[in-house]
């Protein structure tokens, strides 16, 4: 059962202007070290961030929550799973309302241009597998899978 669905789209010159006037500060208060670095090593680093944002704005949607009730940017963590396949982990307040939803598997698309981002993040309810985190000791016959991780943390994806 689709427990929640998120769509979001970042584009113009929005999110370009705001690491180029705030850099680090904006960068640091939006994504997580693994963003960062993973963006930061490509040439179109830009256009990735703004995937990842677009990512972080989808998957709360899909909780139901927005960027509010106490969940923060950094709180939903865009990850890549061997293979390249974009997947996404949620932590602290965000953790705990995927918990609340009984979300078990989610899926996330995204796709960018130098133009635009968009992301679409589906959560579904049980049909889920796993107890360990970051894929292991999953059903490596399923595609994606969520796994409850200490205090309410989640990781999302391929297993």
């Amino acid at each position: 059962m689709i427990v929640g669905t998120g769509i979001d789209i970042a584009g113009g010159s929005a999110h370009p202007q705001a690491i180029e006037r705030f850099g680090d500060r904006f960068l640091q208060r939006v994504y997580t070290a693994g963003e960062i670095r993973y963006c930061d090593s490509k040439a179109n680093r830009v256009e990735r961030y703004a995937a990842r944002f677009a990512a972080k704005e989808a998957a709360m949607k899909a909780l139901g929550t927005g960027w509010s009730h106490g969940v923060r940017w950094r709180d939903c963590e865009v990850v890549r799973m061997p293979g390249g396949r974009p997947s996404i982990t949620f932590h602290g307040k965000a953790g705990e309302f995927a918990a609340r939803l009984g979300m078990r598997n989610a899926a996330l698309s995204l796709s960018h241009t130098a133009e635009q981002a968009i992301a679409q993040s589906f959560s579904k309810a049980k049909g889920g597998s796993g107890t360990g985190c970051a894929g292991k000791n999953q059903d490596p016959s399923l595609s994606l899978g969520m796994t409850i991780c200490n205090g309410g943390s989640f990781v999302v994806g391929q297993s």
